[in-house]
């Protein structure tokens, strides 16, 4: 579990976590109460919230946690809750913004079978435009986010989302996370003396992706926990994947990828700067075709490693090289037939 790294006395320090009667949210309040901060756990369902309440209560944790309903998108709601830290407490320290609305209905059958389950959290590649708009952080404000949402709404509303460049795969939940983090560093900046990050937790096990994902919600809670116990001079609007700083520097393989499609995608993922791993059975086609990504001036972006996605020992060499090379892997396309491809990290 996190521990306190502030040389602040927990004592009297309040917190509300939103989202928090269940999953990462639930152990987020245990994890803080346990710490010995003042956590007032939020769930728009009120009969859900409570039980949640008793279940850290019987932990040993009465004196540390109360429940307020909260839905984060009911401004009466919000103003309440407002109103009760004001009253109870008279401040707030930490506040954790982990509720979210999903939007959609999975389609749990389609989305393992489609191999999708290892590549669900992976960054979008958006238009050249909305990329350039959420990175840009010198001219970054609330009101460009606004209006990038609403074009999205719209885009949406006219299906037009894969010819504007939006992503198609979970898209609305893509483009909030996106956001999300660009709001946070709009934040920090406008708050210098908060402490305002940003975190992916993993892969965690919660209801989201049908409790599939590999680390369990004690694990995943521990880096948002941490998070929230910074001392003063912690950093601030950083996107953190895990304990580490987010790399903008991304890492793809792509499965089949020595003709044809395959081949396309590479070309146009390196092209937007991302290092990719162009993977074939064959070795010989699959050096030709890495020399004809290289004629076109890609060089420093694109690199060879054979796989047999029907062989686990090639699977497995696979994974050590971009372990080895990279501690990381941003992208899985996967072009093969058989799906069994998956990277552990």
């Amino acid at each position: 579990m996190a521990e306190i790294v502030t040389s602040t006395a927990a004592t009297n320090r309040y917190a509300v976590v939103t989202g928090a009667n269940k999953g990462i949210g639930f152990e987020i309040c245990r994890q803080l109460a346990s710490n010995g901060i003042t956590v007032v756990l939020t769930a728009r369902d009120e009969k859900r919230g409570t039980e949640a309440l008793e279940k850290l209560k019987w932990s040993g944790l009465t004196d540390l946690v109360v429940f307020h309903q909260l839905d984060v998108a009911n401004p009466s709601s919000v103003a309440s809750l407002a109103d009760f830290v004001k009253t109870q407490f008279g401040k707030l320290d930490i506040l954790v913004n982990n509720a979210g609305i999903s939007g959609f209905v999975m389609n749990w059958d389609a989305f393992k079978a489609s191999g999708a389950a290892t590549a669900a959290a992976t960054p979008f590649i958006p238009s050249e435009r909305v990329k350039g708009v959420l990175n840009d952080a010198e001219t970054l404000t609330e009101d460009t986010i606004h209006e990038l949402l609403n074009e999205f709404l719209q885009d949406f509303m006219e299906n037009s989302l894969e010819s504007k460049g939006w992503p198609t795969f979970f898209s609305a939940y893509t483009v909030s996370k996106a956001t999300m983090n660009a709001y946070t560093r709009i934040l920090a900046k406008k708050y210098p003396t908060f402490r305002i990050n940003c975190v992916c937790p993993g892969y965690v096990k919660t209801d989201i992706n049908d409790n599939s994902g590999i680390f369990s919600v004690e694990e995943g809670a521990e880096h948002p926990v941490r998070l929230a116990l910074l001392p003063d001079d912690g950093p601030t609007g950083v996107f953190f994947v895990l304990k580490e700083v987010a790399s903008f520097v991304e890492y793809a393989v792509v499965t089949g990828a020595n003709k044809g499609i395959g081949f396309e995608i590479c070309r146009q993922l390196a092209s937007n700067g991302i290092t990719v791993v162009l993977t074939a059975r064959d070795e010989k086609r699959g050096t030709e075709a890495l020399e004809k990504l290289k004629g076109s001036g890609l060089t420093d972006f694109v690199v060879f490693h054979q796989l047999d996605v029907a062989n686990p020992s090639s699977i497995a060499s696979l994974a050590d090289f971009v372990k080895t090379q990279f501690g990381k892997l941003d992208i899985l396309v996967l072009l093969k037939s058989q799906f069994s491809v998956f990277l552990p990290f």
